[in-house]
């Protein structure tokens, strides 16, 4: 198991370009624990879209299944493209490194969207610095797919576009389908 001191120095290897094992357990044992952060960073996500929104906001049954949905579609496209790249060994630090890497990233769009909505930060500063954060998660994708599946920065542009792409495509399925599209 993984303590919070080899989580953080394990993303900082990955985010430097190191291995993450070498810091952190990345071994099958720290696979399903890694999930645990996935799921803290997927309250915190919904709990922000809950602030955001208010009351004119999707119900809460379906703003769990589209967090839910959009967290895992990472690891699945993650899978998919260690496997078309012919190199499986890579898929469960990637899913690991990424797993924990989007807790702290979920904290602070929490954090900043609950200032938001104590009426500390202006609404548009609010969308503003929330919208970079997510953004934030495509150049972290950007650099975990350069140092965990490949070294050449255009397809770990392309790999990480691709991740991001099918989490908006699953995102926009379920509110086109709470819409009644």
């Amino acid at each position: 198991m993984n303590t919070a001191r080899q989580i953080i120095s394990g993303i900082k290897a990955a985010i430097a370009g190191s291995d993450p094992g070498a810091h952190m357990d990345v071994s099958r044992a720290a696979f399903a624990p890694s999930f645990v952060g996935l799921a803290a960073a997927g309250f915190l996500i919904i709990a922000s879209a809950r602030l955001l929104s208010g009351a004119q906001g999707l119900p809460l049954p379906i703003t769990i299944i589209t967090a839910g949905l959009w967290l895992l579609t990472a690891p699945v496209m993650m899978y998919l493209i260690s496997h078309l790249l012919s190199r499986p060994e890579v898929f469960r630090p990637w899913v690991i490194v990424r797993n924990w890497i989007l807790l702290p990233l979920a904290l602070a769009a929490f954090a900043i969207v609950a200032l938001g909505a104590a009426g500390i930060l202006p609404a548009g500063v609010t969308a503003t610095l929330a919208m970079a954060i997510y953004v934030s998660t495509l150049i972290v994708d950007i650099r975990l797919a350069q140092t965990m599946a490949t070294p050449a920065w255009t397809p770990a542009i392309f790999i990480a576009c691709a991740i991001s792409i099918a989490g908006m495509l699953v995102i926009l399925a379920v509110f086109s389908s709470a819409a009644g599209y």
